[in-house]
């Protein structure tokens, strides 16, 4: 008799247990799925916020542009190529952000996985142009723009500043954020696919 009330304890406490890992292991699934799409958001916020920014300077600049057209060929070549690049920005930061749309932790781990390396070659792709493509021309174009328009002291301060700032920006912008969330979404997809091959 002992021993039968004592089996039904021992599987009642087995029972209780494997309800009890179940439900951490649903709980623990939960989080990393809320972390992995706080980076998702992250990222595609910051996307389009860069497109709503783009849009806004390409007017600006077009203004500028015809405002002071013909008055120096530097500064006409300088708001040109800025607004082709502008132009060029606001396509490219859209198709980043319908790839990260198409991000869903819910749904098949190797369709994310595949966006997500899809993303992270973009950056990449992207970081690379920025620092020897687009970067290094607009600073000689606006060098070439002070020296043909023989800027003040202060000017020449304030374009050394700018040039350093947005270095500085873009440098944190790749390695920082954009580096730091595309992990953060990696490591999390990999937890999650563990716990649900456990």
């Amino acid at each position: 008799m002992e021993l039968d009330e004592l089996r039904k304890t021992w599987t009642a406490l087995d029972n209780r247990l494997k309800e009890n890992n179940s439900l951490n292991e649903r709980v623990i699934l939960e989080m990393v799925e809320k972390k992995a799409n706080k980076s998702i958001s992250k990222l595609i916020f910051w996307d389009g916020f860069s497109i709503v920014a783009f849009l806004i300077l390409i007017p600006v600049i077009a203004y500028f542009l015809n405002l002071h057209h013909g008055k120096l060929l530097f500064w006409d070549i300088a708001m040109t190529y800025l607004l082709v690049n502008l132009v060029i920005g606001a396509i490219w930061y859209y198709i980043k952000v319908q790839g990260l749309m198409k991000l869903d932790v819910n749904k098949n781990i190797s369709s994310n996985v595949f966006y997500v390396n899809k993303y992270n070659i973009q950056i990449k792709r992207e970081k690379f142009i920025m620092n020897y493509i687009i970067g290094p021309p607009i600073a000689i174009l606006f060098v070439l723009t002070y020296l043909e328009a023989k800027a003040s002291l202060a000017l020449w301060v304030f374009l050394v500043c700018a040039l350093v700032l947005a270095s500085l920006s873009t440098y944190w912008g790749y390695k920082r954020f954009y580096q730091k969330n595309i992990e953060s979404i990696r490591k999390s997809l990999d937890e999650i696919k563990n716990l649900k091959e456990e």
